[in-house]
């Protein structure tokens, strides 16, 4: 039961953004750019999403551009240079294709292993790091010549988040209830720092400073008595945990809180989902968690190129995509979207 909870909350990923209920719709203005929406339950397609008017231009990108379908759920997609990776966990598959015409580039297939890519980091040029999240190892892929290493890296049970910071490498180990620090330059986890229980995301502040862990705490996943998700704020400089909040304000307090996803802005706030509630914190600070709104919201992201923030906001059957401003969260835009979306990715 806890892997199919895990597997959710971290499957639910990337996209970003945050609204009030009386806040009005702008019908934004600005050069086009596309959108990539992965859907379906079990095999996913790749529709393309034509902004900001939100028409769908092809229903399926990948198999116009490759004449065959993905073979896998997709559950994530992230950008590295000018290739996209998809990383489809249950078919123990990573596709990366190009971000210009979407061609197959290249298959980083775990299948052998069992191994399921449950997150991925890039620290430097040429080299990315990939969290199995079911396992208790990364493994190192060479980003340049499309080849993966022989050797995997050990680290805590159940790495279910990975994040980068310089040349450090941070899991979020669910089952440990620690974080592994893995030295990029050896390769091998130099130090473990125990954090609350049951981490489940991992991300880097903007300014490569803080290392940010979102723990659930326990109850949430097992039949243990509840208690209080936490976010916790690592120094990238002492290899330290330097603040300790509780996730939860009145009326969703921390002990109720199940976090979903998360992403941080180049202002460095946090926005960080749990079931039903949307928060934000100041990273300048690290003080206060703030509400932001009453929804249940997924795939958390930065846009880097519109410096806003995105995500998929989801009631029932209905699935809106929301953009937002990166500071306050207001919104900016929103457009209802297929009900089948996993997640997105704006180009």
């Amino acid at each position: 039961m806890k892997n199919l909870l895990v597997i959710f909350f971290v499957a639910s990923l990337l996209v970003l953004a945050s609204c009030n209920d009386d806040e009005k719709v702008i019908g934004p203005e600005g050069e086009a750019w596309k959108a990539l929406l992965a859907r379906g339950s079990n095999m996913s397609v790749l529709s393309l999403m034509n902004m900001p008017s939100g028409s769908i231009s092809d229903q399926d990108i990948y198999q116009t551009a490759n004449g065959e379908t993905l073979p896998g759920k997709v559950t994530k997609i992230l950008k590295n240079n000018s290739q996209l990776y998809l990383l489809m966990p249950d078919a123990y598959k990573i596709e990366i294709i190009s971000d210009l015409n979407y061609k197959h580039i290249a298959t980083i297939d775990y299948s052998a292993n069992m191994l399921k890519p449950f997150d991925i980091c890039f620290v430097n040029a040429t080299t990315a790091y990939i969290a199995h999240g079911e396992d208790s190892v990364v493994s190192v892929f060479d980003t340049k010549n499309l080849k993966l290493a022989d050797e995997t890296i050990p680290v805590g049970r159940k790495p279910v988040a990975i994040a980068g910071s310089g040349n450090q490498v941070y899991t979020a180990n669910l089952e440990d209830n620690t974080v592994s620090i893995i030295d990029s330059r050896l390769n091998r986890v130099t130090k473990t720092l125990v954090v609350n229980p049951d981490p489940v995301l991992i991300e880097a502040s903007h300014d490569n400073q803080t290392i940010v862990v979102i723990s659930a705490g326990q109850g949430k996943f097992d039949n243990l008595p509840a208690s209080s998700a936490y976010v916790q704020f690592i120094s990238v400089a002492d290899a330290e945990i330097a603040h300790n909040i509780p996730l939860g304000i009145a009326g969703a307090e921390a002990e109720t809180r199940i976090p979903i996803d998360m992403t941080i802005s180049e202002t460095d706030w946090a926005f960080i989902a749990t079931q039903d509630v949307l928060f934000k914190i100041d990273l300048r600070y690290k003080d206060l968690v703030k509400f932001v709104s009453r929804y249940e919201y997924t795939g958390l992201q930065y846009h880097g190129r519109n410096k806003e923030i995105m995500m998929i906001r989801n009631e029932g059957d209905v699935k809106t995509l929301i953009r937002a401003n990166q500071s306050t969260a207001s919104r900016i835009w929103a457009k209802e979207i297929p009900s089948d979306v996993v997640t997105f990715f704006p180009q």
